[in-house]
């Protein structure tokens, strides 16, 4: 099944990814699918999330981390994106890059117009528990 080419595409090949991913159990279309979405609507962190989560519940946190961080560069408002980042980073052993991720998303929660003070909160008690 092949979604049509044609304005919000890229929801109809999430919504293809999620049916892949959940109901029928095959990742390999879930991955195609959620990354034509991601291609297809750059700008939505949904898609991306996805993708990155999917990868990640595989194993592979290589094409993760590459999913997000590019994600992060294309949408750096999503800072769901950047907490994701981080955790990925703190869940691999990677301290370093993980303490600089959370250091960063802390920051973007606090510039905020209304700074997210419930995310900050629960970031610094994340970064204070790395080791």
């Amino acid at each position: 099944f092949v979604a049509s080419q044609a304005p919000g595409e890229g929801q109809a090949f999430a919504n293809l990814g999620n049916l892949y991913a959940t109901y029928l159990k095959d990742n390999a279309k879930a991955e195609t699918n959620y990354q034509l979405a991601v291609k297809a609507s750059p700008a939505n962190p949904a898609f991306a999330r996805a993708l990155a989560e999917l990868y990640t519940s595989e194993g592979k946190t290589a094409q993760a981390e590459a999913t997000l961080k590019a994600s992060v560069v294309a949408i750096p408002s999503a800072l769901d994106l950047q907490v994701l980042l981080a955790h990925l980073y703190r869940d691999a052993g990677r301290t370093a890059e993980a303490k600089a991720a959370y250091a960063s998303v802390i920051a973007a929660a606090k510039a905020l117009p209304t700074p997210d003070t419930g995310l900050v909160s629960a970031l610094e008690s994340e970064l204070s528990d790395l080791k």
